[in-house]
């Protein structure tokens, strides 16, 4: 979004701000006329992950108008009439628009949530020359912050140029900025002051593992600092999984899951056997609890897509798929909140989380005190890498979606314990890798997933309430499916073959030969 005209913002230390501009040695005939003044509430929007604020956009909405920011300039590009004030929404449920494109174009599958709302003061002054033309209009506001903030109030002025008048609003800048008492300010520091006054960390939230090793530290250290981040990326997750904001939340909580099996599970030699195995199964019957109600979102997240696949005189019957899915999902939703609000998990994951903290009773002593950070990530890489290429190398033409759905583990096993131990290794060399194994998963991914989609639909054909026109439509979807599914089975096959290379296994020995000290 580019500016049209910049917007100057001040810092304000001035209990009577009206002395202040009276003050003000203006251009002979020139003067400030101030409007009547105002009281709005700002209500500021982002997705979990910051998807706007990444993008340099700030989510604005000022009384009845929804508004979209440049962070850079504070000036505003796209609005829309938005008479509620929601708690969240999706780009697609807002009218056609530049707003609504620019929203669509940071993510479509995150919703939008109100993070705060400020009360805000407002004394608007007319800057006219003395041909009584509008120059620039400025803004006093003042944000009346949390009683639990380091300030009540934030008191800012803003400078906008009209359209042609840049350099007369220049002079008027110049003789604000003179005083003490103004400091220069911008909307990005003023869009992180209301953040942080609102105990919200910006641009915080994020899957990628942030976590610094030694490789020399006791390997229980290291297991443990990477096993407290997956579990808070779980905790994370869990009240938006809980009010369904978004799919996201449940796949974020989900992939965390999985990450953290997979770490214990190859790294296990670490642990005390009496402790490893309920921590185990308490995550596996948490990817149990959350199967069928993620079955239920990727059915739903591709409703436009097979519909679009149908004739159009068969869309129509495919709806009743989509409104029994629904209903099921609501149900699912609300057992998974009850569970995850329950004393039993929240017990239980605050005592798995205490484990991994010190002494770390969790582990063995023995290889507690003996066992480095770098003999355990190179030893449990090479164990899955060997393990990926071995397996993969015995598929063939007629092999099964399970076996080849088995390889897509394996190379997953690879990538995280990659990723995991990524701040041990040099990052030139590690990037290629990754990249190349996550383009291994998508292709052995999509392969997964249309078979998953596949058996999630034969499924459906036997619900009771299915009608005769809706399972016919469901049938020839099915087999427009089970096309896509062999394309993809011959695609990830392929996949592998290109992998599997002499190349690619110099490259993974290089790295794990060249750990950092």
């Amino acid at each position: 979004m580019q500016p049209t005209a910049l917007t100057t913002y001040y810092t304000v230390i001035y209990p009577q701000l009206a002395s202040f501009f009276c003050a003000l040695p203006l251009p002979h005939g020139w003067r400030l006329e101030a409007e009547h003044p105002t009281s709005d509430v700002w209500s500021f929007y982002d997705t979990f992950s910051w998807h706007a604020f990444l993008q340099d956009v700030a989510i604005v909405k000022k009384g009845k108008i929804l508004a979209l920011y440049h962070m850079k300039s504070g000036v505003s590009n796209a609005t829309i009439s938005l008479p509620t004030t929601p708690t969240s929404f999706f780009a697609s449920e807002l009218p056609p628009c530049a707003l609504q494109e620019e929203l669509a174009t940071c993510t479509t599958l995150r919703a939008y949530l109100q993070l705060c709302s400020v009360e805000v003061n407002n004394i608007a002054y007319r800057l006219l020359d003395n041909a009584h033309k509008t120059l620039a209009i400025i803004n006093y506001l003042q944000f009346q912050l949390p009683e639990q903030s380091e300030q009540d109030t934030l008191s800012i002025i803003t400078v906008t140029p009209l359209r042609g008048y840049q350099k007369e609003s220049g002079m008027v800048e110049a003789l604000i900025k003179a005083d003490e008492a103004i400091g220069t300010y911008s909307f990005n520091e003023l869009y992180r002051s209301i953040m942080q006054a609102y105990n919200l960390n910006v641009g915080a939230y994020s899957t990628k593992l942030r976590v610094t090793l030694d490789a020399d530290a006791p390997a229980a250290i290291s297991i443990a600092k990477i096993l407290q981040w997956t579990f808070s990326i779980m905790q994370r997750n869990e009240e938006g999984m809980c009010n369904n904001f978004d799919t996201e939340f449940l796949h974020d909580y989900r992939v965390a899951i999985r990450r953290s099996r997979s770490l214990l599970k190859q790294t296990r030699s670490i642990f005390l056997n009496n402790e490893i195995e309920p921590i185990l199964t308490f995550l596996t019957t948490l990817g149990k609890r959350t199967n069928a109600l993620r079955d239920c979102d990727v059915l739903l997240l591709h409703q436009k897509a097979f519909t679009n696949a149908l004739p159009p005189l068969l869309q129509p019957a495919l709806q009743q798929l989509f409104t029994l899915t629904i209903n099921e999902k609501e149900k699912l939703q609300k057992e998974l909140s009850h569970y995850i609000k329950s004393n039993t998990y929240i017990k239980e994951r605050q005592e798995w989380q205490q484990k991994l903290l010190p002494p770390y009773s969790f582990f063995d002593s023995h290889t507690r005190e003996t066992l480095t950070t770098k003999i355990v990530a190179i030893t449990s890489l090479r164990k899955a890498w060997k393990k990926m290429l071995r397996y993969g190398r015995t598929l063939h033409n007629n092999s099964t979606d399970t076996e080849l759905h088995t390889l897509r583990i394996h190379a997953k096993k690879v990538r995280y314990l990659l990723e995991c131990f990524q701040s041990l290794f040099v990052s030139a060399q590690l990037a290629p890798l990754l990249q190349q194994l996550k383009a291994l998963q998508e292709s052995l991914g999509t392969c997964a997933d249309k078979a998953a989609h596949l058996q999630l639909l034969e499924k459906k054909l036997s619900h009771p309430k299915l009608t005769q026109e809706s399972a016919a439509a469901l049938g020839a979807l099915l087999a427009i499916l089970y096309q896509e599914h062999q394309t993809a089975r011959l695609i990830a096959q392929e996949a592998f073959a290109v992998f599997d290379s002499n190349e690619k296994s110099a490259l993974f020995n290089t790295i794990v030969t060249n750990v950092k000290l």
